[in-house]
């Protein structure tokens, strides 16, 4: 392999490794915008120059690739390329491309969304020149709409063309190009059609500066005042990695999280803004339906309602349950490990959500049809699953607990016919919803956002689900209210305090399930052996 040299650092790289990315990844930091590792080259914003030996100009980084010297040609002796990212040239450069960068762009940073995490900014303190030498009036102009959600400030443009390129190498949908040449250059869709595909929020989280924005956190706070929670999404079974910015009770943006085993570098835009479908008809008190009338009541009384009605509708046999493709893996496993003692049948079966085509673009992104989150997980952790609720019969029917699907699960004659059976029916959810209308109980648990535990993707990747915001009201995590139900009517659950104990216990009983843990698991995830 290559010996690479940056600086007083050395390294054995794969022959055709970028200098730029294994700069980065040894943490050395070389300035640039236009690349982006899931985008081609093209080397336009020379921010990233570096000296290499051997080589009288200046090269740019993102576009240099380490090759492999003969023996009697490498750099002292040992050297395939030496870099020197520090040079006096090189800032020379990185000072004069900014200065270039920075003729027309605003001095406007302190009502720019982007501030706090702009690229502009932290390169302009580290390696720009203190004052502008420009004396002319700046290019003014006005704000537009792309479409999708997502505005452009052309004045603090940069014309890095991460957008452009994105709209053609993700999505291959072509909307945005650049208009005109020189002075005059400008990001413009295509043909005075707008921005209009799935992904398009992307474009907002890798335009490297505040020109473009989504409408949807444009000027409600500032990035330093929120909390930064690593999740997952499960809108889908592709299990994207995001990150939720929030404060306390309040979501304001979901991002992109790069993870090479799930999503890559991008999400969907149905994933970027579920969470407020989760904002309204928020379930904060356990619920008990008198006629047509909803009376609140306490968590000890609601517990007492479903020991009352299974010692009234047939006994502890007579409990059916439907498991969430929504929910995480631990309260699935203890939902299904109570009904595996309350009876001796296959009680247990998974209520059904809404299924759509895949979505695949030409760089691979998938969204996937399949809108139960954690659908293979669910399957995963539970014993005797019934193949569907046609092996539910009504003679058989007293009481019937379902996880709720989050407003995806749907509505089948077959779950009517199930919900009309069954005397008494008790919903774990977060939000009302088709099926918690349909409920004589309701017991409010945690929301997507508000939730923890492991949640598996149809690759078999498990990941981690982090609360980015609390609780509301008296709404309790979905697998402490599955333990406190166990405690209740088998007298089981009190071993667990916290969601991590459930996934021990997953990963005692599970086999497939041996090797995960919260530490193995860690940022990226952890594949289950039967998918590995």
């Amino acid at each position: 392999m290559p010996l690479l040299k940056i600086d007083d650092q050395t390294f054995e790289v794969p022959k055709g490794a970028r200098v730029l990315d294994e700069a980065l990844k040894a943490g050395i930091e070389i300035p640039h915008y236009c690349y982006h590792p899931a985008l081609s080259v093209v080397g336009s914003c020379r921010m990233c120059a570096v000296e290499i030996d051997g080589i009288p100009k200046l090269q740019t980084s993102c576009s240099t690739l380490v090759g492999e010297l003969p023996p009697e040609k490498k750099f002292e002796g040992q050297y395939d390329m030496v870099v020197h990212t520090r040079s006096d040239k090189v800032v020379a450069a990185r000072k004069s491309a900014l200065e270039f960068l920075l003729l027309n762009h605003p001095l406007d940073c302190p009502v720019c969304d982007q501030a706090g995490e702009c690229l502009l900014q932290d390169y302009s303190f580290k390696y720009g020149h203190a004052h502008s030498r420009f004396i002319e009036e700046k290019r003014v102009r006005p704000g537009e709409d792309l479409g999708s959600g997502v505005v452009i400030n052309q004045n603090r443009c940069i014309m890095c063309t991460r957008c452009v390129r994105f709209t053609r190498e993700i999505t291959g949908t072509h909307e945005l190009f650049v208009e005109n040449r020189g002075n005059d250059n400008r990001i413009a869709v295509f043909d005075g059609h707008p921005l209009d595909n799935p992904l398009a929020g992307n474009v907002a989280d890798i335009c490297p500066v505040g020109a473009l924005l989504l409408k949807d956190y444009m000027h409600t706070t500032r990035v330093w005042l929120l909390s930064h929670t690593p999740s997952t999404c499960t809108e889908c079974t592709t299990g994207c990695s995001i990150t939720v910015d929030g404060a306390k009770d309040r979501i304001y943006r979901i991002i992109s999280r790069e993870n090479a085993q799930a999503n890559g570098h991008f999400i969907c835009d149905y994933g970027r803004y579920a969470f407020h479908q989760y904002e309204d008809d928020v379930l904060t008190t356990p619920q008990l339906k008198d006629g047509a009338e909803w009376t609140e009541i306490s968590w000890e009384e609601a517990y007492q309602q479903v020991v009352d009605r299974i010692g009234e509708y047939g006994g502890q046999q007579a409990v059916r349950a439907l498991a969430s493709p929504t929910f995480p893996n631990e309260s699935n496993y203890l939902l299904g490990q109570l009904m595996n003692q309350l009876t001796d049948k296959k009680s247990i079966a998974l209520l059904p959500v809404k299924q759509q085509e895949d979505q695949v673009f030409p760089m691979g992104f998938r969204i996937s049809g399949d809108k139960g989150g954690n659908h293979r997980g669910a399957r995963d952790v539970i014993h005797n699953l019934a193949a569907g609720t046609q092996s539910f019969h009504k003679g058989d029917l007293g009481v019937l607990i379902v996880l709720d699907g989050d407003g995806r699960g749907e509505i089948t004659e077959s779950i009517e016919r199930l919900f009309a059976a069954a005397p008494f029916t008790v919903v774990l959810a977060s939000n009302r919803s088709d099926i918690t209308r349909l409920a004589d109980l309701v017991l409010p648990v945690a929301g997507p956002f508000e939730r923890e535990g492991t949640v598996t993707n149809d690759q078999g990747l498990v990941q981690w689900l982090q609360p980015a915001v609390q609780l509301k009201g008296q709404a309790r995590p979905d697998w402490q209210v599955v333990a406190e139900l166990s405690q209740a009517l088998i007298g089981e659950g009190a071993m667990y305090t916290c969601a991590g104990d459930v996934t021990w216990k997953i990963n005692q009983t599970i086999e497939a399930y041996s090797q995960i843990t919260r530490f193995k698991i860690g940022k990226f995830g952890q594949f289950v052996e039967s998918a590995a």
